[in-house]
């Protein structure tokens, strides 16, 4: 029997918005005839919808179904790398990889298209996120240990996957490059915004802000242009973080959300993973400890290669300026209220800070890598 009855109706926050702020539907529902038309094309019997975990990039509900207990995923772009993601999670399944076993349609495909959305069924992982487990020292070596090996053994089974079968998808530079274009002009309109509004920001502080995003896009072109012959490149997660990894009884379950994976050099998934579960370096929340323990999880399995220590820095610098673009291409939003630009103001803030620490990883990253992970 494909389809069921929907017992409850799952809302969303209101306005088509998460809690953090991401666009999910105007209608700001995921409710019963929507989960109705998607869950005709499963054969799950009668089902039950609890929770709703938003995300960036989708919206989620839990479902109580007779078959146990689902995720339904909606993506909220069609163009959401959907393919290139359950690729690579058919191929780590085969190799008996913990994570989200994918449950087809009745038709036989991974994922259920509309004009408007993409949904996919996934097997609900039951567990504690590693976000959970952050308290004594110990602990959080213990944890960053276990999630070193998972990674090492993770990108061990990607290695053996054909780049060439891989669904094609941009490059991480491009993306940057043609981000960096359009952040830049969304500082020069918000610029021009404040001025007519009155509100007050400095002509050489935007000059300033544009100039260092220039530099850092053309510095991730020539890096990698060097570094392509150098750092091992393969199909990588990309998202690796405590939020993404399930742990129960001491053991990683299921790694979720490989929605970001690409082909890419393999130390920016540990750069990614080092800075997401110890901090940023030299930052006021950082972890120091949680670093060199990783690294030591992940050689007990695999091994990172001194070149890749050395790009390290580099590859922080890439990360912290993808998170700059995504917050300068914002930064022109409209206000929450008439006349009023404090949000726009306050992303600008959080540009200069950010360009601040990149400035600082520049000029002395190897010196704090060194120090931190030995």
């Amino acid at each position: 029997m494909a389809g069921g009855k929907v017992w409850r109706v799952a809302r969303m926050w209101p306005g088509g918005r998460n809690k953090h702020g991401s666009d999910q539907r105007s209608a700001g529902i995921f409710g019963h005839k929507e989960i109705s038309q998607v869950m005709e094309h499963y054969d799950v019997g009668f089902y039950r919808c609890g929770r709703i975990i938003c995300g960036r990039g989708s919206v989620n509900v839990v479902l109580d179904t007779s078959k146990g207990r689902m995720l339904l995923k909606r993506y909220l772009h069609i163009d959401s790398g959907i393919d290139a993601e359950h690729f690579v999670l058919e191929e780590v399944i085969q190799q008996g990889f913990p994570c989200p076993f994918i449950i087809k349609t009745v038709e036989g495909c991974t994922a259920y298209r509309t004009k408007e959305s993409c949904y996919a069924l996934y097997r609900f992982m039951e567990g504690e996120a590693g976000t959970h487990y952050v308290g004594s020292r110990e602990r959080e070596r213990e944890i960053a240990r276990l999630a070193g090996r998972t990674l090492a053994g993770l990108h061990n089974i990607l290695a053996e996957i054909d780049k060439s079968r891989f669904p094609e998808r941009q490059d991480d530079v491009s993306c940057l490059w043609e981000r960096g274009e359009h952040a830049s002009l969304r500082i020069v309109e918000e610029y021009e915004r404040s001025v007519m509004e009155g509100a007050w920001f400095s002509r050489r502080r935007v000059k300033q802000m544009l100039e260092d995003i220039r530099r850092y896009i053309g510095m991730a072109f020539r890096f990698r242009q060097e570094k392509r012959h150098i750092l091992p490149e393969q199909i990588i997660h990309y998202d690796y973080a405590p939020k993404n990894i399930i742990i129960s009884n001491g053991n990683v379950v299921s790694v979720l959300d490989f929605g970001e994976v690409r082909v890419d050099f393999r130390a920016s998934d540990m750069a990614r993973a080092v800075t997401s579960f110890g901090g940023r370096f030299g930052g006021k929340r950082s972890r120091p400890w949680i670093y060199s323990a990783l690294l030591e999880g992940y050689n007990d399995v695999g091994a990172v290669g001194d070149e890749e220590l050395k790009a390290l820095p580099e590859l922080l610098l890439w990360r912290e300026l993808g998170i700059v673009l995504q917050t300068a291409a914002c930064a022109a939003g409209p206000s929450s209220k008439a006349g009023e630009s404090a949000p726009n103001v306050r992303a600008r803030r959080s540009i200069e800070r950010k360009l601040g620490y990149m400035r600082r990883l520049e000029y002395s990253g190897s010196e704090m890598v060194a120090s931190y992970i030995g």
